[in-house]
Protein backbone atom coordinates (compact mmCIF):
# COMPACT_ATOMS: atom_id res chain seq x y z
CA UNK A 1 0.00 0.00 0.00
CA UNK A 2 1.43 3.31 -1.19
CA UNK A 3 2.31 5.74 1.91
CA UNK A 4 0.95 8.98 1.69
CA UNK A 5 2.57 12.23 2.52
CA UNK A 6 1.00 13.80 5.93
CA UNK A 7 1.39 17.41 4.45
CA UNK A 8 -0.97 16.70 1.31
CA UNK A 9 -4.16 16.63 2.94
CA UNK A 10 -3.07 19.73 4.65
CA UNK A 11 -2.22 21.63 1.46
CA UNK A 12 -5.28 20.56 -0.30
CA UNK A 13 -7.45 22.22 2.55
CA UNK A 14 -5.41 25.72 2.45
CA UNK A 15 -6.24 25.08 -0.80
CA UNK A 16 -10.01 24.84 -0.69
CA UNK A 17 -10.35 27.42 1.88
CA UNK A 18 -8.73 30.05 -0.84
CA UNK A 19 -11.07 29.06 -3.35
CA UNK A 20 -12.69 32.90 -4.85
CA UNK A 21 -15.13 31.43 -7.56
CA UNK A 22 -18.58 33.20 -7.05
CA UNK A 23 -20.28 29.73 -7.97
CA UNK A 24 -19.74 27.49 -4.72
CA UNK A 25 -19.41 30.97 -2.31
CA UNK A 26 -23.11 32.07 -3.56
CA UNK A 27 -24.17 28.37 -3.25
CA UNK A 28 -22.62 28.39 0.26
CA UNK A 29 -24.32 31.83 1.33
CA UNK A 30 -27.71 30.54 -0.69
CA UNK A 31 -30.65 31.98 1.96
CA UNK A 32 -28.26 35.15 3.00
CA UNK A 33 -27.77 35.80 -0.58
CA UNK A 34 -32.11 35.85 -1.13
CA UNK A 35 -32.83 37.82 1.54
CA UNK A 36 -30.04 40.63 0.58
CA UNK A 37 -31.04 40.46 -3.24
CA UNK A 38 -34.43 39.20 -3.30
CA UNK A 39 -36.16 37.24 -6.05
CA UNK A 40 -37.27 40.05 -8.20
CA UNK A 41 -34.73 41.51 -11.16
CA UNK A 42 -31.33 42.11 -9.54
CA UNK A 43 -29.52 45.44 -10.25
CA UNK A 44 -25.77 44.22 -9.76
CA UNK A 45 -23.98 46.87 -9.52
CA UNK A 46 -23.38 46.98 -5.88
CA UNK A 47 -23.50 43.31 -5.50
CA UNK A 48 -20.32 43.36 -8.08
CA UNK A 49 -18.57 45.84 -6.26
CA UNK A 50 -18.97 43.59 -2.95
CA UNK A 51 -17.79 40.56 -4.98
CA UNK A 52 -14.90 42.62 -5.88
CA UNK A 53 -14.36 43.17 -2.10
CA UNK A 54 -14.36 39.71 -1.48
CA UNK A 55 -11.92 38.62 -4.03
CA UNK A 56 -14.48 36.52 -6.18
CA UNK A 57 -13.73 35.26 -9.61
CA UNK A 58 -15.75 33.20 -12.11
CA UNK A 59 -14.99 29.57 -12.97
CA UNK A 60 -11.48 30.88 -14.88
CA UNK A 61 -10.16 33.32 -11.80
CA UNK A 62 -11.10 36.45 -14.01
CA UNK A 63 -12.99 38.86 -12.43
CA UNK A 64 -16.58 38.98 -12.72
CA UNK A 65 -19.09 40.78 -14.96
CA UNK A 66 -22.26 41.25 -14.29
CA UNK A 67 -23.31 38.41 -17.03
CA UNK A 68 -21.13 36.01 -14.98
CA UNK A 69 -22.93 36.96 -11.74
CA UNK A 70 -25.81 36.94 -13.20
CA UNK A 71 -26.03 33.60 -14.80
CA UNK A 72 -23.92 31.81 -12.24
CA UNK A 73 -26.94 33.14 -9.31
CA UNK A 74 -28.95 31.50 -11.93
CA UNK A 75 -27.79 28.46 -11.55
CA UNK A 76 -27.46 28.33 -7.85
CA UNK A 77 -30.91 29.05 -7.53
CA UNK A 78 -32.22 26.41 -9.60
CA UNK A 79 -29.31 24.46 -7.88
CA UNK A 80 -30.05 24.78 -4.39
CA UNK A 81 -34.35 24.22 -5.35
CA UNK A 82 -33.49 21.07 -7.15
CA UNK A 83 -31.76 19.62 -3.62
CA UNK A 84 -34.16 20.87 -1.66
CA UNK A 85 -36.93 19.18 -3.42
CA UNK A 86 -35.18 16.11 -3.55
CA UNK A 87 -34.56 16.22 0.05
CA UNK A 88 -38.43 16.92 0.71
CA UNK A 89 -39.41 14.43 -1.32
CA UNK A 90 -36.99 11.01 0.70
CA UNK A 91 -38.27 13.13 3.94
CA UNK A 92 -41.19 11.70 6.15
CA UNK A 93 -44.56 13.91 6.50
CA UNK A 94 -45.80 14.52 9.79
CA UNK A 95 -47.11 10.99 11.48
CA UNK A 96 -44.80 8.77 9.13
CA UNK A 97 -41.91 6.31 10.57
CA UNK A 98 -40.23 6.43 6.51
CA UNK A 99 -42.24 8.10 3.51
CA UNK A 100 -45.21 6.28 2.88
CA UNK A 101 -45.42 4.22 6.21
CA UNK A 102 -48.08 6.14 8.94
CA UNK A 103 -47.69 5.39 12.79
CA UNK A 104 -50.44 3.05 13.72
CA UNK A 105 -52.82 4.46 16.63
CA UNK A 106 -53.10 1.94 19.70
CA UNK A 107 -56.36 0.51 19.87
CA UNK A 108 -58.75 1.73 22.47
CA UNK A 109 -59.09 -0.65 25.34
CA UNK A 110 -61.87 -3.07 25.27
CA UNK A 111 -64.77 -2.32 27.60
CA UNK A 112 -66.86 -5.51 26.58
CA UNK A 113 -65.78 -8.73 28.57
CA UNK A 114 -64.48 -11.27 26.28
CA UNK A 115 -66.22 -14.32 26.15
CA UNK A 116 -65.18 -17.37 27.77
CA UNK A 117 -62.61 -19.82 26.68
CA UNK A 118 -64.31 -22.74 24.25
CA UNK A 119 -61.70 -25.54 25.73
CA UNK A 120 -63.01 -27.75 27.95
CA UNK A 121 -61.20 -27.49 31.24
CA UNK A 122 -58.58 -30.65 31.87
CA UNK A 123 -58.40 -32.88 34.92
CA UNK A 124 -54.81 -31.62 36.97
CA UNK A 125 -53.45 -33.62 39.54
CA UNK A 126 -53.67 -31.61 42.90
CA UNK A 127 -51.05 -28.96 43.12
CA UNK A 128 -49.56 -29.07 39.70
CA UNK A 129 -49.70 -25.95 37.11
CA UNK A 130 -52.67 -26.65 34.73
CA UNK A 131 -51.20 -26.63 31.67
CA UNK A 132 -54.57 -25.26 30.21
CA UNK A 133 -54.48 -21.97 31.84
CA UNK A 134 -51.94 -20.62 29.34
CA UNK A 135 -53.81 -22.08 26.19
CA UNK A 136 -56.77 -20.34 28.33
CA UNK A 137 -54.69 -16.78 28.30
CA UNK A 138 -53.21 -17.06 25.08
CA UNK A 139 -57.05 -17.65 23.65
CA UNK A 140 -58.34 -14.73 25.26
CA UNK A 141 -55.47 -12.52 23.80
CA UNK A 142 -56.12 -13.69 20.55
CA UNK A 143 -59.59 -13.06 20.65
CA UNK A 144 -59.03 -9.73 22.24
CA UNK A 145 -56.71 -8.87 19.14
CA UNK A 146 -59.42 -9.85 16.74
CA UNK A 147 -62.56 -8.14 18.28
CA UNK A 148 -60.31 -4.89 18.90
CA UNK A 149 -59.48 -5.15 14.70
CA UNK A 150 -63.40 -5.77 14.54
CA UNK A 151 -62.51 -9.02 13.03
CA UNK A 152 -65.05 -11.98 12.67
CA UNK A 153 -64.14 -15.77 11.78
CA UNK A 154 -65.13 -16.36 8.29
CA UNK A 155 -65.67 -20.45 7.53
CA UNK A 156 -63.21 -21.35 4.74
CA UNK A 157 -64.72 -23.71 1.93
CA UNK A 158 -64.56 -27.33 1.62
CA UNK A 159 -61.67 -28.81 0.18
CA UNK A 160 -62.40 -31.05 -2.80
CA UNK A 161 -61.69 -34.72 -2.02
CA UNK A 162 -58.12 -36.15 -3.13
CA UNK A 163 -60.04 -39.50 -4.18
CA UNK A 164 -61.48 -39.21 -7.84
CA UNK A 165 -65.04 -40.51 -7.54
CA UNK A 166 -65.13 -44.00 -10.17
CA UNK A 167 -67.44 -42.05 -12.61
CA UNK A 168 -65.03 -39.85 -13.36
CA UNK A 169 -61.97 -42.02 -13.50
CA UNK A 170 -62.53 -42.88 -17.31
CA UNK A 171 -59.55 -42.07 -19.57
CA UNK A 172 -59.38 -39.01 -21.49
CA UNK A 173 -60.50 -38.99 -24.95
CA UNK A 174 -57.35 -39.86 -28.03
CA UNK A 175 -56.76 -37.03 -29.49
CA UNK A 176 -54.35 -38.82 -32.70
CA UNK A 177 -57.82 -40.09 -33.72
CA UNK A 178 -59.11 -36.66 -35.41
CA UNK A 179 -58.84 -35.61 -38.96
Amino acid sequence: MPRQHPDIPAAFARVRSRDRRLGPWMTRYHDTLMRELGSGRIAWRDPLAVFASLGLTDEHGRPLTRDTASRTWRRVRTAVAAARQAQASIAPRPGELVRGVRLATPPARLTTPLPSSPLPSARVAPGAASPVDGVEEATERIQAVLSAMGAARVPLPRQPSRIMPVADARPAPDRTDEP
